[in-house]
């Protein structure tokens, strides 16, 4: 026999990829329901030790026990703002030429 959920849920989080608001949660219960249809005659607490390990202060982080490899949460991603062109600057004019080897520069060092 089954039982329900396990009673320590995941933390909600509410993130922006893009302009989609996604949070931590529909992530975990993604991963959740992914595990259960796998294995389901396993009970759930199996299914919970199987996937979902704590590491440091994060717990419910989905990886299989001894994989190094886990699924990021979106705040380890971090923000990077883009820099706008300025409005009178042409890429084909020579007067503008140096302005976009020091911009595609600075890109590609992640400045």
């Amino acid at each position: 026999m089954r039982s329900e959920e396990p009673k320590d849920s995941p933390p909600t989080s509410l993130r922006y990829v893009g302009d989609l608001p996604v949070s931590f949660h529909e992530i975990w219960e993604m991963t959740w329901q992914w595990a259960k249809r796998r294995h389901p005659k396993k009970m759930l607490k199996w299914i919970k030790f199987k996937y979902f390990q704590s590491i440091g202060t994060r717990r419910w982080v989905f990886r299989e026990k001894d994989d190094p490899i886990s699924l990021l949460k979106l705040s380890d991603i971090p923000i990077r703002r883009h820099i706008k062109i300025k409005a009178n600057a042409n890429p084909y004019d020579p007067e503008w030429y140096e302005y976009f080897i020091e911009r595609s520069q600075r890109l590609l060092s992640g400045a």
